[in-house]
């Protein structure tokens, strides 16, 4: 499921890089589903341990292709030598930001970002299609809660970087956890399916 939930929001950020002209609104979705594929991925991960403490599931593993084990092990290793990267990058943002609101973080990502960004007021965009709506200091907001609030990036001229940096790195752990997935519920349906 949580395979399938990434690969949802990873082809929705490809319709967004594509097709949406707003730059704004692009932003703001392209923001957005890599902290709803944080959520999804940190679900998902359980599954890992689960494998290597169950020697049914781990002798499964073993029948998967190569590249299926490798994704596994890769994942493996980001657990344990990632372990607070991992927890910061990707289960906190579940946690504080993906599919829940952490009060405190919001509370002090919002005094910072304020009403006022750089001397200007944040932008308002309203239209006659609600859908076209984009509330910037919203975006000002969680942008500071998840940079500053959960990933510890000072707010200087080199936080974007290291923002994009850890947003790769966790796009890198999905597309690592749906290539072990697709090859391992193949397996188990095709074990399953023989019973």
């Amino acid at each position: 499921m949580a395979a399938n939930d990434i690969l949802m929001a990873n082809r929705t950020m490809s319709l967004y890089v594509d097709h949406e002209t707003d730059v704004r609104q692009r932003q703001a979705a392209l923001k957005y589903l890599v902290r709803l594929q944080c959520g999804h991925l940190s679900e998902g991960l359980k599954i890992i341990g689960e494998i290597r403490l169950d020697s049914e599931l781990h002798a499964l593993l073993e029948k998967c292709k190569s590249w299926d084990r490798a994704a596994f092990h890769r994942l493996v290793a980001a657990q344990a030598a990632e372990r607070k990267m991992l927890r910061d990058t990707v289960g906190n943002i579940r946690d504080k930001t993906g599919f829940h609101y952490d009060p405190d973080i919001v509370a002090s990502a919002l005094a910072e970002a304020g009403v006022r960004k750089h001397g200007r007021m944040n932008y308002f965009a309203l239209a006659t299609d609600p859908r076209k709506w984009r509330f910037g200091v919203a975006d000002d907001v969680m942008d500071v809660a998840v940079v500053k609030g959960i990933w510890g990036i000072p707010l200087d001229r080199d936080a974007p970087a290291r923002a994009i940096e850890k947003e790769g790195w966790a796009n890198d752990l999905c597309k690592e956890f749906v290539m072990f997935a697709g090859g391992f519920g193949y397996a188990f349906m095709r074990q399953h399916a023989a019973r």
